[in-house]
């Protein structure tokens, strides 16, 4: 045998073999060499064939047995016993890669193959050639990317409802707690209307301020939900292509909320800016003189 260097390569040593175990080794080695043609058939029989000699020879013995008679690198032979192991097994699918090149069975025997992609080229979904293989794992890598991120996304989200929803909780409880309070005072006042009123009105602001901002915390988090839900690499091309009618109602839907934030901001310079004149603050369930 001369390898691929125009070197002369010694013959395998059967001697060093157990009687059974070298003639089935040699059986072996004449059907490998017959099958060399490589036909789909002829793959998988190679492959099976050299499954059983590893089996035999062992990790070691089977590499000096491969370049000795064959002048086969352990690599190029893994091609043939992973075409072996992945079609050999299944009548079906045998029969489904009888035309198929060589090189396209290599490629769908690989482990980095998903088994619906082979699935698919044997459907005739995808062209059996290594191009449109290569192009249709690739696409399969970023939607599973595209679905892990969005995954993360909606894990994101939903920890952030689920911190909502907490802070909504202990707004509740203090609510409660306000609640419980303001029962007691009412309890307590049998005179000093001017006390009980300021308190009720103080009471009041608290309930509704706290009120406010659990309901619009909550309000908030659908938002956001809903954004993340439209702007996900799975929706975004979809909301794209609504047309120009659906892109003039998110404008509005914009404004909307900007329009919001002023009423907000203007909130926010009344509340934590000086009153101008206390006096005019009128409880309405106070009766008036």
């Amino acid at each position: 045998m001369v390898d691929e260097n125009n070197e002369l390569q010694p013959p395998f040593d059967y001697t060093a073999l157990e009687e059974s175990k070298r003639i089935h080794v040699q059986i072996k080695t004449e059907a490998i060499k017959v099958r060399m043609k490589r036909t789909a058939e002829d793959i998988i029989a190679i492959g099976q064939d050299l499954l059983e000699v590893k089996r035999e020879l062992g990790h070691g013995l089977f590499q000096s047995w491969l370049k000795a008679e064959f002048d086969m690198s352990e690599s190029a032979a893994t091609k043939f016993m992973q075409v072996a192991a992945r079609f050999g097994e299944d009548e079906i699918k045998s029969v489904k890669i009888t035309n198929l090149p060589a090189t396209v069975l290599y490629f769908l025997a690989a482990p980095s193959t998903p088994d619906e992609i082979v699935a698919r080229v044997l459907s005739g979904e995808i062209p059996a050639d290594a191009k449109a293989i290569k192009e249709a794992k690739e696409a399969q890598r970023k939607a599973e990317e595209e679905l892990s991120q969005e995954r993360k996304d909606r894990n994101i989200v939903e920890a952030r409802v689920l911190n909502i929803n907490y802070e909504q909780q202990v707004l509740r409880e203090e609510l409660r707690e306000l609640k419980e309070e303001r029962d007691r005072l009412k309890r307590e006042l049998e005179g000093g209307l001017e006390a009980y009123y300021a308190k009720n009105l103080q009471m009041k602001a608290e309930n509704t301020f706290l009120g406010l901002i659990m309901h619009g915390m909550q309000k908030l988090a659908e938002i956001q939900q809903y954004m993340l839900h439209v702007v996900s690499p799975s929706m975004l091309p979809e909301v794209r292509r609504l047309g120009e009618g659906h892109q003039q109602r998110f404008r509005f839907f914009i404004a909307q909320l900007q329009e919001t934030y002023r009423t907000l901001y203007e909130a926010e310079i009344k509340l934590t800016g000086p009153l101008k004149d206390e006096s005019n603050i009128v409880d309405e369930d106070k009766p008036q003189k």
